[in-house]
């Protein structure tokens, strides 16, 4: 992810007028992926796939339901990459979702013969 957050910087950092690293307003900031995109000769990592390009885009991109509303609004550019990102990007579900996921079923039958 460091090449999509250096991408984001090199493309959204001077619309405050300031070269500083830092995007001031990161509304204004409408970043484009496929610069980033491997040409059929690169290899070193430095680009992503048309898949990665696309998965990016749709992180900076709003979510919107089928009848047009708004249900998460995108990543912020210039958020980085570390820490919680690090979890929400990963694909992976968190725990707590894994161990609902795993165990939902006995623990409403626990919780069922506590309340009764």
């Amino acid at each position: 992810m460091q090449i999509v957050a250096k991408d984001v910087i090199a493309q959204c950092d001077a619309l405050d007028g300031v070269e500083d690293g830092i995007i001031d307003n990161p509304d204004s900031c409408d970043y484009r992926p496929g610069a980033l995109l491997c040409n059929k000769n690169a290899g070193d990592g430095l680009c992503l796939t048309a898949s990665q390009v696309e998965t990016v885009r749709k992180i900076f991109s709003p979510l919107y339901g089928t009848k047009g509303e708004l249900l998460f609004p995108r990543y912020d550019p210039g958020a980085g990459f570390s820490g919680f990102a690090v979890l929400l990007f990963s694909g992976n579900l968190f725990t707590f979702a894994q161990d609902w996921a795993r165990y939902g079923e006995r623990w409403k039958e626990i919780i069922w013969v506590i309340g009764h």
